[in-house]
């Protein structure tokens, strides 16, 4: 990407999305659905997209489909929807509409049109009332209004030095679930006063762009993350909860003003994590080591899905042993990932980012019923039958239907 506004183009027809992309790509930077879950998914990601050119008609998902899953998605909503579509029927712009497309084209087009329509939607999103660009709770921004905003920053400023500051708060779904969403709001506008108070003078612009998770745009000064550190332990010491709160950062000092925002601000949310490893870590800085650390936990999460379908987690079990009376008094069930190219992958490559992601407790679940199985197994053949224990993440505690499991 080179700093230019991204659209995205989902249209089953790669004739039509190369049709598209060469009108468009002098003015745009341009990414490609061949389907609307593969367009769904991008829109969900952390992508930063300016508009939608969406055909009615695709394979897996239809543009319809697209369009309701839009009406349920408070992000994807602000993105402005063009429909285009083959179909000459009436109906077809009548439904596109009411499911809340901003604008109806159809095809064949010429290539002006196109142009000015999309032109005409970006102008009006970016016309838009100020409150419905800011989230409600905090009086920061939304993702896509604070994505604009830093863009618009860098270019105006290339010369000057800024940096993207992530914020996330350590277990918070832990304390909506423990004291309600109501007392989690009110930490979340606590923590934006605050904030707000004593990185004013440091702070360009700023979002909330998840429940707990925070971005800035920042002037480069040194002396912003002492603020850090003395706003972690002075501020979240007193707060009234009888759990204590703790804030994590990450960094990324921006390099240059041509780079994807969205890729600047994922460097920053990535440094969280890195903080997050070390207690007494209040911030971290992105580099290159986590860039490719980033890498190839990306490509484990990409995997995991396909990985617990396919049954490559292996579950060994390790006997306990009584030495007094020489024999077998249990067992501990162990997980293991038989890769079909990495081969045998140990659980502390993938089990932190499971838990990381949430999808720590449909591994559990799996290795529960694979652990149960092989029990009954033995039962059956007259085995000895011992005693099995199996590791819980504490993720598991709160999941709602685990007595199912």
């Amino acid at each position: 990407m080179d700093g230019k506004t991204t659209v995205l183009i989902a249209d089953g027809e790669k004739n039509d999305r190369k049709l598209l992309r060469d009108i468009l790509a002098d003015d745009y930077d341009i990414i490609e659905a061949s389907n609307g879950k593969e367009a769904v998914e991008f829109l969900q990601a952390e992508n930063n997209f300016a508009a939608v050119i969406l055909e009615l008609t695709m394979p897996v998902m239809d543009g319809y489909d697209v369009l309701k899953s839009r009406m349920q998605d408070e992000e994807m909503r602000s993105i402005p929807f063009l429909v285009v579509t083959h179909n000459k029927e009436e109906i077809f712009e009548v439904n596109a509409l009411k499911l809340g497309a901003d604008d109806f084209i159809r095809k064949p087009f010429k290539k002006e049109i196109l142009q000015i329509r999309l032109a005409n939607l970006l102008e009006k999103e970016s016309l838009q009332p100020r409150s419905e660009k800011l989230d409600e709770l905090t009086g920061f921004l939304r993702r896509n209004s604070f994505y604009h905003a830093m863009r618009t920053e860098l270019a105006e400023h290339p010369k000057d030095k800024f940096d993207v500051l992530a914020m996330d708060v350590v277990h918070f779904s832990l304390i909506n679930d423990t004291y309600g969403t109501e007392e989690g709001d009110k930490l979340l506008v606590y923590l934006s006063g605050v904030i707000k108070k004593h990185l004013q003078d440091d702070i360009v612009c700023g979002a909330r762009i998840y429940a707990d998770k925070f971005l800035f745009l920042v002037k480069r000064n040194m002396e912003y993350t002492e603020v850090l550190k003395r706003f972690s332990e002075k501020h979240f010491a007193k707060y009234t909860l009888d759990s204590k709160i703790h804030i994590k950062f990450g960094i990324y000092e921006i390099a240059g003003s041509k780079a994807d925002v969205s890729a600047m601000c994922d460097k920053a949310i990535a440094a969280i994590y890195i903080a997050k490893e070390h207690f007494n870590m209040d911030f971290a800085y992105y580099n290159d080591s986590m860039h490719e650390r980033h890498r190839v936990e990306q490509q484990i999460a990409d995997e995991m899905d396909d990985a617990l379908q396919a049954e490559q987690f292996v579950v060994y079990f390790q006997p306990k042993y009584d030495i007094d009376h020489d024999c077998i008094i249990g067992a501990e069930a162990l997980v293991r990932w038989k890769h079909p190219s990495k081969g045998l992958i140990m659980p502390d490559e993938f089990i932190p980012l499971f838990e990381r992601n949430g999808f720590i407790s449909e591994l559990d679940s799996y290795i529960w019923e694979k652990t149960a199985k092989q029990l009954s197994i033995w039962q059956t053949e007259g085995k000895l039958v011992v005693p099995v224990s199996v590791n819980v993440s504490r993720q598991d505690i709160n999941v709602l239907d685990v007595e199912d499991k």
